[in-house]
């Protein structure tokens, strides 16, 4: 859930990214008030970027001001602790400006905010309500919101995808852009929020706006490499852009001055787009370009990537050694140690898996967290069921917003075990936590018990709705329980809602 380190080789910055890389050029496809509105604030956006000052980026670079952990910020968001998540994370803009954080220490906090974290919308809502003022919270909203509507949009192609999926993502994105417009006003280097709306309008199909914002942020603040890294993506050929546009912005991240560390990142990008249409059909090339890549941009994403390359092409102790470089070089990764988790689960050697999963569950890592579960509740990767043990990681997990520490805790009040008493109640609570977090399990379970009435009122209606919920994420049990009760996973549509749905698409 929690993103990569800031070099990482997912295209870094946008939640927008999660969709476009499997899909073609993303843009609406409805021209309704939602749409209409998007664009309109797009470009009022724009304009308030264009007023900012060019933001000093001499003097002194101390770096004296420490970054808070991924699990402090996930904890606070869970107890829905606005005090701590003021004084994690509303001091970090200005220590950036004042050159006591670096920028790449900043980037790498506030990422956490574009990727979907289960259930933090209601604490977020509360802390822009009580700080209606402070950047920090505005944009992890924004982000927050930008994230929700990539989710709400889908990862299918664009004729595969409802309008309503699209009027959705609009209206969500409006409220992202809202806040983010509002950030704007409150740093001199509001990086954190152009990058988010230039997602956004790239999101929208509209490419002159994603050029005027960068063009705007980067006169304003000069050597911003996520800027520039956001500027890359949106012109890969595959979103209409080219490769001579991509060289270009090389050369120019080399006369704007980048750390050799970035023009490194940005040329290694130029590099395997280039021979990106050989490494998707040849096996052999995809392997000796993924160690070029590791040649020209010695990082740990880099090596990250090309430890996924080796092992999907059965080189596995090849790919574990690149794992072991990756996380020497960036021992904080939570998904570095994940990766090479999956490694030694793979070649057999548990023990070593079950330390790298601790190691990667420990700094963050929601995957990490649920193969510890699962190893402790269903004796995988070689344990011993261990249900006292496996209750102080679900409480561990839940605390860190994981809807699978939720559900693991509702599985133990069910069947009374690790200490807990047997409580079908308690666990339909804890299972509805999860559910509505996502967890398709917790959906089905959550279901299922409202269909029988255990462990809470008999509602057959709203348990048929948890129930499809759940098939939708391709739930085999659901889809049984549905077929069984005779419904269908999705209800006819009513005449009005087809007629809007046929008439808004072109």
């Amino acid at each position: 859930m929690v993103p990569d380190t800031l070099y990482t080789s997912r295209v870094a910055t946008l939640a927008l990214s999660v969709v476009l890389a499997s899909l073609g050029a993303c843009r609406l496809l409805v021209d309704d008030a939602e749409s209409t509105r998007l664009r309109s604030l797009l470009r009022q956006s724009v304009a308030a970027v264009t007023e900012l000052s060019a933001a000093r980026t001499d003097g002194p670079r101390t770096q004296t001001h420490a970054a808070p952990a991924i699990p402090e910020i996930l904890r606070a968001i869970t107890a829905r602790d606005i005090a701590a998540l003021e004084r994690l994370l509303g001091g970090l803009p200005a220590a950036h400006e004042d050159g006591k954080l670096a920028l790449d220490a900043l980037w790498r906090v506030f990422r956490l905010f574009d990727i979907v974290i289960p259930g933090a919308l209601p604490t977020l809502d509360v802390w822009v309500t009580e700080q209606p003022q402070s950047h920090a919270a505005r944009v992890a909203r924004g982000r927050q919101y930008a994230a929700l509507g990539w989710q709400a949009r889908g990862t299918k192609y664009a004729h595969e995808t409802s309008s309503s999926q699209f009027r959705e993502m609009a209206r969500l994105h409006i409220l992202a852009v809202e806040d983010l417009r509002v950030s704007l006003r409150s740093t001199r280097t509001p990086f954190l929020a152009i990058e988010t709306l230039m997602g956004i309008a790239q999101g929208a199909g509209d490419e002159q706006m994603v050029a005027v914002l960068f063009e705007e942020g980067i006169r304003a603040m000069p050597r911003n490499f996520p800027l520039y890294r956001a500027r890359m993506m949106s012109l890969e050929p595959r979103w209409g852009g080219s490769l001579a546009a991509m060289t270009d912005l090389v050369a120019r991240a080399e006369n704007d001055i980048l750390s050799p560390g970035e023009i490194a990142w940005l040329r290694t990008w130029v590099f395997l787009e280039e021979h990106d249409a050989e490494i998707r059909s040849n096996p052999r090339a995809a392997v000796s370009y993924a160690v070029k890549a590791t040649e020209m941009d010695n990082r740990a994403p880099r090596w990250r990537h090309r430890s996924a390359v080796e092992r999907d092409h059965g080189f596995l102790e090849e790919a574990l050694a690149s794992a072991s470089r990756a996380i020497a070089l960036d021992p904080e990764d939570y998904e570095g140690w994940a990766d090479r988790a999956r490694l030694h689960e793979k070649r057999g050697a548990m023990a070593d898996a079950r330390a790298d999963y601790e190691r990667g569950a420990r700094l963050g890592s929601h995957y990490a967290q649920e193969r510890v579960i699962r190893a402790l509740v269903y004796g995988e990767l070689a344990m011993k069921r261990d249900y006292a043990a496996a209750r102080e990681w679900c409480e561990f997990a839940a605390a860190m917003a994981n809807p699978w520490g939720d559900f693991c805790i509702g599985g133990l009040y069910f069947d009374g075990l690790g200490g807990l008493p047997k409580d079908a109640t308690q666990g339909f609570d804890r299972f509805l936590r999860a559910a509505e977090q996502g967890h398709a399990t917790a959906q089905h379970d959550v279901g299922w018990m409202l269909v029988q009435g255990r462990g809470v009122a008999q509602n057959r209606d709203q348990g048929i709705e948890w129930l499809r919920k759940a098939a939708r994420q391709n739930h085999e049990y659901a889809k049984a329980k549905l077929q069984q009760l005779g419904v269908p996973i999705d209800p006819a549509p009513s005449l009005q809602a087809w007629l809007r749905e046929v008439f808004t698409r072109r």
